[in-house]
């Protein structure tokens, strides 16, 4: 159905979706989950370990929620990568993305 309507694309957890053929381009996704102090804990470990493992992907997805700034070391967490990958990395909608992919 999706293929039907007027999209460019589909986002999955770990990739991008063209449509309407369904080319898939993995991504490096980061988000939190912070429901409680030991999934922001393990949120943490889990994000650092992606963006090391990820450094040579050709995009990262950022999925900063309203939630995870109400918690003041995610947000500071949130703030540094963001201006750590603002140096490293051409920032870019999904959209846009998907127009430069195609």
């Amino acid at each position: 159905a999706l293929p039907m309507l007027p999209m460019r694309y589909a986002a999955g957890r770990r990739c991008l979706y063209r449509l309407p053929d369904w080319q898939v381009q993995p991504q490096v996704s980061l988000v939190w989950s912070v429901r409680s102090r030991t999934r922001r804990v393990l949120s943490r470990v889990r994000n650092d370990w992606v963006l090391w493992r990820g450094r040579k992907r050709p995009s990262v997805r950022l999925d900063i929620h309203p939630a995870d700034l109400e918690y003041p070391a995610v947000a500071r967490w949130w703030l540094r990568t963001l201006e750590r990958l603002v140096h490293e990395r051409e920032s870019l909608t999904k959209a846009a993305w998907v127009a430069r992919w195609s």
